[in-house]
């Protein structure tokens, strides 16, 4: 299943990205462009541990030494315990073990990716969108272009359903035993940037 994830304005869907839930459970969220990430990894390859966990993020900084351009970046979670982003070569820049489940069932909440659109102004707009089988669209509505467009994808528990105060749209979406909470808020017009969560 693709979701197609559309910013909506003025009669017309703007495309920002992407969620696919592959038939062997992984589960991968892209955008479509260019986003900015972090230029360097400090780690690759590492494992969650169940005791002593720490939390990394790996958010995009405001210092443009730091960051690179990836063409059509997505991150990608196979399950049990494999994690990675992928660029438009198909190289993998970040990858790590995650336990995911215990994560899960330890915490409640998981946070995993947070990206953020370019200006509404810039999104390209998308034509004939269509549908096949269970794929869907998300239309995520701004009353103004003037904003870009973050979201929000995180692992919960299975009784969570709570939606985000204020969210432009959110919802859970169970697959393969995971369940996901995708939220979007508007947010001042910036570039578009790709940062993530690890446990360490």
């Amino acid at each position: 299943m693709v979701i197609t994830l559309c910013v909506q304005h003025a009669g017309k869907d703007l495309r920002i990205g992407w969620v696919s839930l592959q038939d062997d459970g992984a589960i991968s969220v892209g955008l479509n462009g260019r986003a900015l990430t972090i230029r360097d990894f400090e780690a690759r390859q590492f494992v969650w541990s169940a005791f002593n966990r720490e939390t990394l993020a790996f958010v995009t900084p405001d210092d443009p030494a730091a960051t690179r351009s990836v063409i059509r970046p997505h991150m990608t979670f196979h399950p049990p315990s494999w994690l990675h982003l992928t660029d438009g070569f198909g190289r993998h820049p970040f990858e790590a073990i995650p336990e995911i489940a215990l994560a899960v069932q330890q915490q409640g909440t998981v946070p995993w990716i947070r990206f953020v659109s370019k200006p509404v102004t810039m999104l390209t707009e998308a034509r004939g969108l269509r549908t096949k089988g269970e794929d869907r669209i998300i239309r995520i509505p701004v009353a103004s272009p003037q904003c870009s467009v973050g979201l929000s994808v995180d692992f919960v528990a299975a009784a969570d359903r709570a939606s985000h105060p204020g969210a432009l749209h959110s919802e859970v979406i169970d697959w393969h035993g995971y369940r996901i909470k995708l939220s979007a808020q508007a947010m001042p017009t910036q570039r578009a940037t790709l940062g993530w969560f690890h446990q360490r």
